[in-house]
C-alpha cells in the first residue's frame, strides 16, 4: 500500500477522533515508527483547520440552511420534500 494510501486511512480515523487529544493518540499509535507517513497525516490534518481556501465562493462556504428555501411547487409538481444534498444541489 502506497504512502497516501495509509496516511489516507490514518487521516479517516483521526477526523473521526472527538477530541484532538484521541487524534493525537491515534496518530501516533496509527503511525508508531513510521516518520514520514506521520508527516503525512499531521500535514493533511493541518489542512482540515486551513479552511475552505482562497477562492472559495459564498455559495460554497454558506450552509444549505442559508440558501433559498424549498419551494412548495415547482411548475405543475408539488414538492413534498427534500430528497438529499451534496456537492453544489439540493434535490427536492
Amino acid at each position: 500500500m502506497s504512502l497516501e494510501a495509509r496516511a489516507l486511512a490514518v487521516l479517516e480515523d483521526a477526523l473521526a477522533c472527538a477530541t484532538a487529544g484521541e487524534r493525537a493518540r491515534l496518530v501516533a499509535e496509527s503511525c508508531g515508527d513510521d516518520a514520514p507517513l506521520k508527516a503525512r497525516v499531521e500535514a493533511l490534518l493541518a489542512l482540515d483547520h486551513a479552511g475552505p481556501g482562497p477562492f472559495a465562493t459564498e455559495s460554497f462556504t454558506a450552509p444549505f440552511a442559508d440558501a433559498d428555501p424549498i419551494p412548495e411547487r415547482i411548475d405543475v409538481y408539488r414538492v413534498t420534500g427534500l430528497i438529499g444534498t451534496g456537492g453544489m444541489s439540493r434535490v427536492v
